[in-house]
């Protein structure tokens, strides 16, 4: 949940109330799925409660997947094996970013690569240069892995 808006002064009801947020959801769903899920959630909110629910969702994007076994996974993983001296960690993510368009937008196998996320979004969100100076080191020699330059 990111926001609630509700009300016009302290001692009165506040209607309408609105709850705004992110719902996040993995491969093998769909933006259909989520919305029949809160809307069936809400329909039971709604019978318990006598108040009435409207479910909208908005900038949806469909999640993706993309195989350890793909080639771009592998130039990736080579590359991280060398800058690092070790494997990187694969994790999946319930994120949203332009990656979501490369894979259903134009059929572009994907992956994210990138310094620690923990601050992302946050009020202290940063990433040293360390961290970006790796970063770069990643990605020269993951795109010479992918195009098998020398």
């Amino acid at each position: 949940m990111g926001t609630v808006h509700g009300g016009d002064y302290m001692n009165r009801l506040p209607t309408p109330l609105t709850v705004t947020g992110q719902r996040r959801w993995l491969p093998g769903k769909t933006a259909g799925d989520a919305l029949a899920e809160l809307q069936a959630l809400c329909g039971e909110l709604a019978a318990a409660s006598g108040l009435e629910f409207e479910v909208v969702i908005e900038g949806d994007r469909e999640p993706f997947e993309t195989g350890r076994d793909h080639p771009v996974v592998q130039a990736l993983d080579a590359a991280a094996r060398e800058a690092r001296g070790a494997p990187p960690e694969v994790i999946g993510m319930s994120l949203v970013g332009d990656a979501n368009l490369y894979v259903h937008g134009a059929g572009v196998p994907t992956v994210y690569y990138g310094p620690a996320y923990e601050t992302a979004h946050s009020d202290h969100e940063r990433v040293s240069v360390s961290q970006l100076v790796h970063c770069a080191e990643v990605y020269a020699l993951a795109s010479i892995e992918f195009c098998g330059t020398a």
